[in-house]
């Protein structure tokens, strides 16, 4: 059943697309954020592109992005009260004659979401599945600081030595703690308390995947939401983090990748007002203080609730709609994973 509503809303969300206006490197401001509790909510991504390729022995080349995501509740010490995980591995392949070759509507899934089919178990030496490992990381974690989570030993491939992490985790765990410690750095205060439970929500599509034709590139444009929620026992949204990169690997009418694979991929969050939308908007209004205002919304609501504050990918809530405008078909569908993995 899960699956099936993760396919429904995917399926939804593809239909609407986001135009992208990369412009440079990352600028540091304050989020504007209403803050209840006194706990701070994360959310770290490391991404990259490199294992992309162009056909060749007659086989497709590939646009692929893989994001490792982490979700934290941290306290004013900045030890780790709760924390989620989760990678996804995005490909799109297109042919030698630069067509796109992959059915856009079929939905990705991350690690966690599936679950006993991404078929880990009877390799690993634990007898366990990737989510089970990755649970077993996330339970480690809480109570350290990213001082202590990175004093972990590891062995030359990145897998645990440590006898109690790696009694339930022997996969590569590098970029676990990369995405931990981001999402520390940027964990603030937006709402959660004590007793709160941070759960992390992605949701992607390659709907705006083109063809090359007419002597223009064409490119896999993969479009990735991130949200790190905190939810109290009632099931109510205390806080919320989300963030989003657009991945885009160019390639010719020859099937020639034309982007460079080693540039880092920078977030719509971190490029702040380089993201260039403001003057676009009709509420002045750059794309991460209408995340903000979007996470801000959600404090103290339900999954229904957020539901019915949305209609056709925009808000009609007066108080949301004064300030996002943009379309948020990728919030819900990130919040709605979020609110699915913490009751899994």
């Amino acid at each position: 059943m899960k699956k099936l509503f993760i396919s429904i809303v995917c399926c939804l969300f593809a239909a609407f697309g986001f135009a992208g206006c990369y412009t440079g490197g990352p600028i540091q401001t304050t989020p504007n954020i209403t803050a209840k509790g006194d706990l701070k909510t994360g959310l770290g991504i490391v991404s990259n592109i490199s294992n992309s390729s162009s056909p060749e022995d007659g086989q497709d080349g590939k646009g692929t992005a893989v994001f490792t995501a982490a979700a934290v509740l941290v306290d004013e010490t900045g030890k780790i009260l709760s924390c989620d995980l989760d990678v996804l591995e995005t490909s799109v392949n297109f042919s030698a004659q630069g067509k796109i070759t992959s059915d856009l509507s079929v939905p990705f899934y991350t690690k966690d979401e599936l679950g006993l089919e991404y078929n880990m178990k009877g390799q690993s030496a634990i007898q366990k599945e990737w989510n089970e490992q990755a649970a077993a990381f996330c339970r480690f974690a809480v109570g350290k600081t990213v001082s202590q989570l990175s004093d972990v030993s590891l062995n030359e491939s990145g897998k645990p030595l440590d006898e109690d992490l790696s009694a339930g985790c022997t996969i590569t765990v590098t970029d676990f703690i990369k995405a931990v410690a981001l999402a520390v750095e940027n964990a603030s205060p937006r709402g959660a308390d004590a007793g709160d439970v941070v759960s992390l929500g992605i949701s992607a599509t390659p709907s705006s995947s083109k063809d090359a034709m007419d002597g223009k590139d064409g490119s896999v444009d993969i479009s990735t939401t991130f949200i790190a929620t905190s939810i109290n026992s009632e099931g109510a949204f205390t806080s919320a983090y989300i963030d989003s990169i657009d991945a885009t690997i160019g390639f010719n009418d020859m099937g020639e990748i034309t982007t460079d694979l080693s540039a880092p991929l920078v977030s719509k969050y971190d490029l702040k007002e380089q993201y260039n939308m403001k003057d676009a908007s009709p509420i002045g209004k750059e794309w991460y203080e209408q995340a903000d205002a979007f996470a801000n919304f959600m404090a103290d609501r339900t999954m229904d609730d957020l539901s019915s504050a949305v209609t056709d990918g925009y808000a009609t809530d007066a108080d949301l709609v004064s300030s996002c405008t943009i379309n948020a078909y990728a919030f819900l569908d990130a919040a709605a994973k979020a609110a699915a993995n913490v009751s899994k």
